[in-house]
């Protein structure tokens, strides 16, 4: 069992499924209510709704991650997902059939074309997708890149089940379980369960939905099911079946289904004849079911079991021993998992603020560790560019603010900025684990300076601020303390983890910036204290370490 170490919330939203009352069907159970359990997850099985945003933060306190089943309309979907925007929380939608083709004959095909459009904007509207099989995610990749497979997987306890009396009345009980959207499927198997049972006298038709025998009195029995997927195992452990069916006509809507029926069949050690479709692909023909393509393949596998007890009990045991080496929950939990863990994992994030046309935005290097994020007002199709900051009369500040308190505008575990001139040419994972190791920050270590002073009189200098300005700053620092030869940084490359603790040094270093004129590095040497700033040793700084590239301003 995995702990909820990733906080996750799911529900359901079949409740309401009419005469039902309130149980959950199949595809709730093996979806959201059971392996959300089985991890730990705080799971509802009631009607839920998140009507406000009080809710939503009560419920925040609860999950990071919250997971649901597709929404009845796009008024409940952005209800939900503004509430997950407003908590910070991650939104996670289940699909397990294909929207989009559903078949003319299917009794949903009314309601899922009025609602394609709705579908789309809920797979386009959640931070991941999960579904059942890889042809079903091929689907749904049109529509979010974040699709995960987690296949249906076994629960074996509740396939316990004590194995009714052996019954000795010579009978021979042929099963389909299905419900009224497999209706079209009969198709495929009517002809050839017509002719079985004019074969056969001894073979009795079970079925719940479906049926296919006309004439055949006394030997075909309707059930209509169960009212929820809790009462399955044993309703069709009760029926006792010799033999199962599952045939499927093979269209796009039914490849992208899972293999559910041969599942929970082979739980009973019942042997199938199934089409031979893609969501059966797995079966071993002859070994664990046998596949059909025609009537007459129906007919010859129908018929090598109903004369054949002993191949109905290798098929059975082998078919059980398969699921249980290669379909069991357990095996399949730890993709939830993975999931979860991308989910939670703020990237780092590479950044850069150029206001006006001082600096032309260089093109990144390609990565697949990080983000990277321009404020600007350059277009690039490498970047993704946010409008800079621009409220202050003083450009510089303009492009400052965004450098120096990043917190305020990146949502990232990592950042790293970057000069407008200055190109990375590594992996930013490189970075973060050759620089920062014990420390949260890291910055190169000043090539010509040890200390703000140093720094103070180079500006006065070269003409960079006024002297009244740095001579206020020198003395306000010497007063506070700050020594000489006590170290100082450059502030071309920064690298921050996002802290708490350098959040607050963010908002001094800015605070310090806006009190003294319009260079940032003698501020970060304040705000920054020298032992909290792993300093990168270089020759010559940025300028000639072998993971930049310095280009020419301008």
């Amino acid at each position: 069992m995995l702990v909820n170490k990733y906080r996750v919330f799911g529900a359901v939203n079949d409740w309401a499924r009419p005469g039902c009352e309130g149980k959950y069907g199949g595809i709730g159970w093996y979806r959201i209510i059971n392996p959300l359990r089985k991890i730990g997850a705080y799971v509802v099985t009631g009607e839920f709704r998140i009507g406000t945003m009080r809710s939503a933060i009560s419920l925040k306190k609860t999950a990071d991650i919250w997971v649901f089943s597709p929404m009845a309309d796009v008024e409940a979907m952005t209800l939900v997902r503004a509430n997950a925007m407003f908590t910070g929380a991650k939104l996670v939608m289940d699909v397990d059939d294909d929207p989009f083709s559903v078949d003319k004959e299917h009794p949903g095909y009314a309601y899922h074309k009025a609602h394609e459009q709705d579908m789309k904007f809920q797979l386009k509207n959640c931070d991941a997708v999960t579904t059942t099989t890889e042809e079903l995610k091929k689907v749904l990749k049109k529509y979010n890149d974040k699709v995960f497979v987690v296949p249906n997987g076994i629960d074996k306890s509740i396939w316990k089940l004590k194995k009714p009396k052996k019954r000795t009345d010579g009978r021979i009980r042929l099963g389909w379980m299905g419900s009224g959207s497999h209706m079209a499927d009969r198709i495929v198997v009517e002809k050839a369960i017509k002719t079985i049972m004019a074969k056969y006298p001894q073979v009795d038709f079970y079925h719940a939905g479906m049926c296919l025998v006309e004439g055949a009195e006394n030997r075909e029995f309707s059930f209509r099911g169960t009212k929820g997927y809790e009462e399955y195992p044993a309703f069709l452990n009760k029926l006792d079946l010799d033999i199962a069916i599952a045939p499927i006509k093979d269209t796009q809507f039914n490849r992208c289904k899972s293999n559910i029926k041969w599942l929970e069949h082979s739980m009973l050690k019942t042997p199938m004849v199934l089409s031979d479709v893609t969501p059966y692909s797995m079966v071993k023909h002859g070994e664990t079911g046998f596949l059909a393509k025609t009537t007459e393949d129906w007919v010859t596998y129908l018929s090598l079991l109903i004369e054949n007890p002993e191949e109905r009990k290798r098929i059975g045991e082998n078919a059980y021993r398969s699921v249980n080496q290669n379909w069991l929950i357990e095996k399949f939990l730890p993709r939830y998992e993975k999931m979860f863990e991308w989910l939670t994992k703020k990237p780092i994030t590479v950044y850069t603020a150029i206001s006006g046309k001082f600096d032309k935005l260089i093109p990144p290097t390609k990565t697949k560790t990080a983000n990277y994020v321009a404020f600007t007002d350059q277009k690039s199709e490498e970047w993704v560019t946010k409008k800079p900051y621009g409220n202050f009369h003083d450009r510089r500040r303009n492009s400052r603010i965004q450098k120096i308190m990043p917190h305020l505008y990146l949502d990232t575990e990592y950042s790293i900025y970057l000069d407008g001139n200055i190109e990375l040419l590594v992996e930013p994972q490189v970075l973060i684990d050759e620089f920062l190791k014990d420390k949260d920050v890291a910055a190169f270590k000043h090539p010509g300076w040890n200390d703000i002073y140093s720094e103070g009189e180079a500006i006065v200098r070269l003409g960079k601020d006024t002297k009244e300005n740095i001579v206020e700053q020198i003395k306000e620092y010497s007063k506070q303390g700050v020594k000489q030869d006590g170290g100082h940084c450059e502030c071309g490359v920064i690298i921050r983890r996002h802290t708490k603790e350098v959040a607050q040094m963010n908002e001094k270093w800015w605070a310090e910036y806006c009190r003294y004129g319009v260079r940032d590095q003698m501020s970060f040497t304040k705000a920054f204290p020298i032992e909290k700033v792993n300093q990168i040793e270089s020759k010559q700084g940025v300028h000639t370490h072998p993971y930049f590239k310095v280009h020419p301003h301008g």
